[in-house]
C-alpha cells in the first residue's frame, strides 16, 4: 500500500486544482487512483467495490478542498489517512447491515446462507496489515517543515530510526544534559502532532 509520491509537483497540483484548475485536478485523480481502488480491495465478498470506489472518490474531492498547506502534512499522507478511515467506516456500515439482514439484493441473502460467499474471506484486509503510518520521504517533508534546528532534525530522525535516547548520546556525541535538553526543545515543537507523539514518550 505504501506509495511515495513527488511531494513538490503534487503540492504545486493541489495549489492549482484549489483554484479551479481541471487540469490538476484531473491529474491528481490519476495519481491516486492506485490507493483508491487498492482500499476497496477487502476480503468482504459481499461489498459493490465500484460503489466503495464512488463514495471514496467523494471524500478525496472533499479532502482536496479542505487541505490546508499550511499545517505542514503534505497532501499525500493527508488524503491516505482520510481515506482509510472512509474505508474503514465503509466496511463497519457493511457489516452492521449484514448483522441486521440488510442485503440489498435476495440473490446475495440466498448465497451468503447457503456458504457459497462469505462476509469475511480468507484473504487479509489492507487495514488489518501492520504498515507505517508515513512513508520515508513523508517524514522527510514533515520533519523539514517543523522549523528545527539541524542539530534538532538530526536527533528527531536518529530517534524516528528506533534509536533510545542513550544511543543518540553516543551517536552525536553530547552529553546526556545535553541530549535531554534537545529532547525537551524537540518535544515542545512537536507533541502536538499525532505522528510524533509516541517517539516522546
Amino acid at each position: 500500500m505504501k506509495k511515495e509520491y513527488d511531494y513538490e509537483h503534487t503540492a504545486h497540483l493541489v495549489s492549482k486544482a484549489q483554484l479551479g484548475d481541471k487540469k490538476a485536478k484531473d491529474e491528481l485523480c490519476h495519481r491516486f487512483r492506485p490507493l483508491v481502488y487498492g482500499l476497496t480491495r477487502t476480503a468482504y465478498e459481499t461489498i459493490d467495490h465500484e460503489d466503495m470506489a464512488q463514495v471514496l472518490w467523494i471524500v478525496f474531492l472533499e479532502s482536496l478542498a479542505d487541505y490546508d498547506s499550511s499545517r505542514g502534512l503534505p497532501f499525500a499522507a493527508y488524503v491516505k489517512k482520510r481515506l482509510s478511515q472512509a474505508a474503514v467506516d465503509y466496511m463497519r456500515r457493511h457489516e452492521v447491515m449484514l448483522k441486521h439482514g440488510g442485503v440489498k439484493d435476495e440473490e446475495t441473502k440466498d448465497r451468503l446462507l447457503s456458504g457459497e460467499i462469505m462476509v469475511d474471506g480468507v484473504r487479509q484486509n489492507w487495514y488489518e496489515m501492520k504498515q507505517d503510518e508515513l512513508t520515508e520521504g513523508e517524514v522527510e517533508q514533515l520533519i523539514a517543515g517543523l522549523g528545527l534546528t539541524s542539530r534538532q532534525e538530526e536527533i528527531l530522525h536518529l530517534r524516528m530510526k528506533g534509536y533510545s535516547w542513550a544511543d543518540i548520546h553516543g551517536i552525536c556525541h553530547l552529553s546526556y544534559k545535553n541530549v535531554h535538553k534537545h529532547k525537551q526543545n524537540i518535544r515542545a515543537i512537536v507533541m502536538k502532532n499525532e505522528i510524533f507523539r509516541n517517539y516522546f514518550a
